[in-house]
């Protein structure tokens, strides 16, 4: 697999379950401008949810986690505003998924901050 299958792959495994944790799926790979992209927006209840997968195909020393910088953070958190701001959402999160393509292990990061 190439890395955008590898990327697409995890979020779709990401997409399954957020849904099964009551998220509605209302956006995936939303790009603002010139600051990027958000990986999914998920709604639940009122609550808006800007999440950003991180993948790798088999278990390793290589931690997903580690690769979500402040600076990729804070580009999350300018498209989230933004969005969140057109739209009138008020109460909004930016999580953290993980996903291991080898074994599909999900690590869920809620609501971070960085």
């Amino acid at each position: 697999m190439n890395k955008k299958e590898v990327g697409d792959l995890a979020e779709d495994l990401a997409v399954k379950f957020l849904e099964n944790q009551g998220y509605k799926i209302i956006e995936r790979n939303f790009r603002f401008k010139n600051f990027g992209e958000i990986d999914i927006i998920a709604l639940k209840k009122n609550l808006i949810n800007f999440v950003e997968v991180k993948s790798l195909t088999e278990e390793s020393e290589f931690i997903p986690e580690f690769h979500f910088s402040s600076k990729k953070y804070k580009k999350i958190e300018k498209i989230a505003s933004f969005y969140a701001n057109k739209f009138n959402y008020s109460n909004w999160i930016i999580s953290l998924i993980t996903v291991v393509l080898e074994n599909s292990k999900i690590n869920y990061y809620e609501n971070i901050k960085i």
